[in-house]
């Protein structure tokens, strides 16, 4: 579901196995949801570890996507609600995503730098009080760091507080990313939803939530992606799959005439570990378009 702060407890050690290979060429990356993702680098050495695992056993695969907060940075930022709403709130939270990727972006790039795979992680800021004030998805390819894509539709509370929603410039996500597989529109999260018919039928016309939605179908009709890729944060049972991204990401596949695919990957808990290989195949639209299903884990 929606951003949940990792603990401040130190880099935890980390490993990285395979859980299983198909036929599509886009991979999800897998996340324990209670770790410190906060040391940016251990991450990116992370997804170096998930590259070489890649590259050795499903090597037809050229975009890999992660759960959502993959990577969590604190801004130390105070401030009232209605200022993170503001858009002067989201220029300052992508101003420190982005002024953070520039200060640390070669060295990450360096972990991938050499991967013919492109990759889109997870970022979220926070505040000083751990509220997810900036959620993004980073596109990496060729070694670089192209763009940051923020969300856009809040889930439960989050609409209290996620920078710039409510206004022109937050709905105004530069969502849409060239790949090696074509052109993709990243949702971080419940963008998703925008999608999901029981969730549109909920949403009152002209609302702030219905009209961050509007922006996300009129983007899709002008522009035409081909994949959909979503970075949701964590998963708890497995209801939430299926009737809120699996449902989200049929109906994506199935409204527009060109039939988008969709995957997303996800940050598991600790009472889904048994069930990620289920989890992680009904996190797609249609099946089979997952090439490879890789999970992070806590090391011993």
């Amino acid at each position: 579901m929606g951003h949940r702060p990792g603990p401040r407890r130190g880099a935890p050690r980390l490993r990285v196995r395979l859980l299983e290979t198909g036929d599509g060429r886009v991979g999800q990356v897998l996340y324990p949801s209670w770790i410190d993702r906060s040391d940016a680098l251990q991450m990116g050495a992370v997804l170096s570890e998930v590259d070489q695992v890649v590259a050795s056993e499903a090597p037809h695969v050229s975009v890999l996507v992660t759960g959502g907060g993959f990577i969590e940075m604190c801004s130390q930022r105070r401030g009232p609600r209605r200022w993170w709403l503001s858009e002067q709130g989201l220029e300052f939270v992508c101003g420190f995503a982005t002024g953070f990727m520039a200060a640390e972006v070669q060295a990450i790039a360096a972990c991938i730098g050499s991967s013919p795979r492109d990759y889109v992680v997870g970022l979220d800021v926070t505040d000083v009080h751990g509220r997810g004030v900036g959620q993004f998805g980073l596109l990496y390819s060729g070694g670089r760091f192209e763009g940051a894509v923020w969300k856009s539709l809040p889930v439960d509370d989050e609409s209290t507080y996620l920078a710039g929603f409510g206004t022109e410039k937050g709905r105004q996500s530069p969502r849409i990313v060239k790949t090696r597989l074509g052109k993709a529109m990243i949702l971080v999260c419940h963008d998703a939803q925008a999608f999901n018919h029981f969730n549109q039928s909920r949403m009152r016309s002209g609302t702030d939530r219905s009209m961050a939605a509007d922006h996300i179908h009129a983007l899709t009709e002008t522009e035409q992606p081909v994949l959909g890729l979503n970075l949701v944060h964590y998963i708890e049972r497995p209801g939430s799959i299926h009737n809120t991204f699996q449902r989200s990401y049929r109906q994506m596949h199935e409204d527009w005439p060109w039939h988008p695919k969709a995957v997303g990957a996800f940050g598991y808990e600790r009472n889904t570990v048994s069930m990620l290989r289920t989890l992680a195949d009904a996190c797609q639209w249609p099946p089979s378009t997952v090439g490879c299903t890789v999970a992070v884990e806590p090391g011993t």
